[in-house]
């Protein structure tokens, strides 16, 4: 019972370092000016508005995955959309957002927004 007491009591220590590296992570991501509490309300919000993967997405064809990231793609344009922050890369609560999708898709779909958009948008504006 003793050794519980000791575990418990390392793991609440623990819980002071992980709220102290997400606030780090946030920070450099540029979200300075958001709570972590706002974030994380921010995040359920995009959850709910279907903005992230669930897990039947690792079981779909190249195919599926495409039209299901495409769908994706569409919730979180419409997402930043309702959050008036569709044309303001730098507003935290599209940063917040954005990032999920550099680290979880690999098809490609999303390189394309983050990169050719981009180079295309440079381009126009000369």
């Amino acid at each position: 019972n003793n050794l519980n007491m000791e575990l418990t009591k390392e793991r609440e220590g623990k819980h002071g370092l992980v709220k102290d590296l997400k606030r780090l992570w946030n920070d450099l991501l540029g979200c300075e000016s958001l709570t972590l509490e706002e974030i994380d309300k921010v995040k359920s919000e995009a959850a709910r508005a279907g903005v992230y993967p669930d897990l039947e997405s690792y079981y779909l064809n190249r195919e599926e995955m495409m039209n299901y990231d495409l769908k994706r793609a569409c919730n979180l344009v419409e997402f930043w959309h309702n959050k008036g922050v569709l044309d303001s890369r730098e507003n935290p609560i599209r940063k917040v957002t954005e990032f999920i999708y550099g680290c979880l898709d690999t098809n490609g779909l999303f390189l394309h927004f983050e990169a050719f958009m981009r180079t295309i948008e440079l381009l126009g504006s000369a």
